[in-house]
């Protein structure tokens, strides 16, 4: 188990938890609430707890290293998620933020933000701004 350091600091946001790696790749989720016509759909997804994510018509789960639901706003998932990798680059270690899927389901809104909240790559040049 490595430490890459001791804090998170989101820039001025000090995170209330350690920064671990154990893994070289964590897959993490953000589950975005359901639009009016995906309300009934029987294949809509919920994120059950801080890992699971679960099929209403099924009842089919899939585990993941982090799942966000639709109450977490983007500061959260970066300060748990983006913020200990721009801090490991910053001490020298390479990383990446790949976001993948479905047309719709949220990259954008994560990635860019909105005119209420920034997204995470705003996020990550302020706090690498801020650590220089």
């Amino acid at each position: 188990l490595i430490h890459f350091y001791k804090r998170v600091t989101c820039g001025k946001l000090t995170c209330p938890r350690m920064a671990e790696a154990s893994e070289n790749i964590a897959v993490v989720v953000r589950i975005r609430g359901l639009i009016a016509r995906e309300k009934d759909q029987a294949k809509a997804f919920i994120a059950e707890d801080s890992s699971d994510v679960v099929q209403r018509s099924n009842s089919k789960k899939w585990t993941f290293d982090r799942v966000y639901g639709p109450k977490d706003n983007t500061r959260t998932v970066y300060c748990d998620t983006v913020c200990p990798l721009i801090e490991a680059t910053i001490s020298g270690f390479n990383s990446t933020i790949f976001a993948y899927g479905q047309t719709s389901s949220g990259k954008t809104f994560t990635m860019h933000g909105s005119g209420q909240e920034d997204g995470v790559i705003q996020m990550a040049v302020d706090n690498l701004f801020y650590a220089i």
